[in-house]
């Protein structure tokens, strides 16, 4: 590819190109593009030749988040029962950056429980939120980093008092399906219980630790291995996850290689149940 400046090629098949103050131009194979387009256009290559198009729509992150596309609104009662549902149209991903309570009596205190139940299998009635404690008035955020569902998959949930409690989920649906999410309940104390396998390289954005249990503590790890189970690295261990409580384990998202595998392990059978979520690179 030839870099060129008021119709003189300075440099060529190079990596690093400079404005010498006048009007770049590229070329490809002899072909201009001297012409931008709209004001903001990006520069794209799509491996044969350079072309100038409008950036994609949507995209951000932080408080900006513009692919988020969907909200629902439940008013939570004392029956465990469907919050959001995943459409269940072949191809598609959806995000859950948020879901939001707020108690909306003056007066009570209420709690919430929420769950992720699969309809594709991947989640099994895998806990998210255990009696989450929401003062008179006041409201809390469940999620501390997002969470995928399936198409069929849907969100739970259920309060300790009817009429107290409002959720909002917030989602992003994407028709990108390298991203992935997956639960297990661990019912073996002491064994490492595979949470996930990754079919391409991936990074891991979250996996959430929750114990279910109303009277007792546990102790959890989360490594990751190689195809033959064999620990590459800990993410945590011996970590205390107290009786019906919920643990974000990354800070920052990490890197595991295809074929490697997530595992998580419970010093209590029947106790310790697991989220991951992801996106293959």
């Amino acid at each position: 590819m030839a870099i060129k400046v008021a119709g003189t090629t300075v440099i060529d098949d190079s990596r690093v190109f400079q404005n010498f103050g006048a009007n770049l131009s590229v070329s490809n194979g002899g072909t201009g593009l001297s012409s931008p387009g709209t004001s903001g256009n990006v520069l794209t290559s799509n491996g044969s030749f350079w072309y100038s198009s409008a950036p994609a729509a949507g995209g951000g992150s932080g408080l900006f988040n513009t692919s988020i596309s969907a909200a629902a609104a439940y008013a939570i009662t004392t029956t465990m029962a469907n919050a959001y549902a995943a459409a269940a149209t072949a191809g598609l991903r959806y995000i859950v950056h948020s879901i939001h309570v707020t108690n909306i009596d003056g007066t009570n205190a209420a709690d919430v429980t929420g769950q992720i139940v699969g309809g594709t299998g991947t989640y099994s009635s895998i806990t998210f939120a255990n009696t989450v404690p929401v003062p008179a008035g006041s409201a809390v955020e469940l999620l501390k980093a997002p969470k995928i569902l399936q198409p069929g998959d849907y969100i739970q949930m259920q309060a300790s008092a009817d009429s107290d409690l409002h959720a909002t989920v917030t989602i992003e649906q994407s028709s990108d399906v390298k991203y992935f999410g997956a639960g297990v309940d661990v019912t073996s104390a002491a064994t490492y219980t595979t949470l996930y396998t990754m079919t391409a390289n991936s990074v891991i954005e979250s996996v959430l630790l929750s114990n279910d249990d109303p009277l007792y503590d546990l102790k959890a790890r989360v490594v990751w291995t190689d195809g033959a189970d064999a620990i590459q690295g800990y993410f945590a261990y011996e970590l205390i996850v107290p009786l019906q409580a919920t643990v974000e384990v990354l800070e920052k998202p990490k890197f595991v290689q295809s074929g490697y595998k997530v595992k998580v392990y419970s010093n209590q059978a029947n106790r310790l149940e697991a989220i991951i979520a992801g996106k293959t690179v």
